[in-house]
């Protein structure tokens, strides 16, 4: 399956970090083909009773991995308050930094291609057996998901912290969210049926942020 992208971000020893995308899953080995059909016979008992049909091709064996998730972008804050803080700025003008891109999924491995089938046996004075079907390919891992974008905030502050300010707050940019990985870009055209992964959430450009947790922002 596909990496799910990176969505919102971490608070970890006061410092914000974007979450990462998930890592893409793997495949399932493909299933051997079916076997072709016996010949029909001349004279039943008499002369031939029609060659055998050729056997199936082996299934390919599963990627061995997905892509990895991208991790998150870096964010951009002109003040973080933390740790049940009151805060008070006057005066003050803040000019937001832009916040990095989330980091791009990883790519999926390809599933091996399935073998060929056989052709069926020749029999003298018999019509000619069905082929052997071939080999379904293995699964292809998903791709990782895109990281969550950067925000790019003037001030922010997690609850249990207060923050009172008159300041003037411009500039800055977010980040975009991480491109999903693609899955086995090397594998044949018409095997290419896994899954991409998904992109991440792109980040917000904010006056102030209040923090929904202590833990999560």
């Amino acid at each position: 399956g596909r990496g799910a992208g990176g969505a919102g971000g971490t608070v970890a020893g006061g410092y914000w970090y974007g979450n990462g995308g998930g890592a893409g899953g793997t495949g399932e080995n493909g299933g051997g083909g079916g076997g072709g059909g016996g010949a029909g016979g001349c004279d039943t008992g008499t002369d031939s009773y029609g060659g055998g049909g050729g056997g199936g091709g082996a299934g390919g064996c599963a990627a061995r991995a997905g892509g990895g998730g991208g991790g998150g972008g870096g964010g951009s804050f002109g003040v973080f308050a933390v740790g049940g803080a009151t805060v008070t700025i006057s005066g003050c003008t803040v000019a937001r930094g832009a916040a990095g891109r989330g980091g791009p999924g990883g790519v999926g491995g390809r599933g091996q291609s399935g073998g060929a089938g056989n052709s069926g046996g020749a029999f003298p004075g018999g019509a000619m057996p069905g082929r052997g079907g071939n080999g379904g390919h293995g699964g292809h891992g998903g791709g990782g998901g895109g990281g969550q974008g950067g925000r790019s905030v003037g001030l922010a502050w997690i609850p249990g912290t207060t923050v009172t300010h008159d300041c003037t707050i411009t500039g800055g940019a977010a980040g975009g969210g991480g491109d999903g990985g693609v899955h086995a870009p090397t594998a044949p055209v018409a095997e290419r049926d896994g899954n991409d992964g998904a992109p991440g959430t792109g980040g917000t450009l904010q006056t102030t942020r209040a923090c929904t947790s202590a833990t999560s922002c």
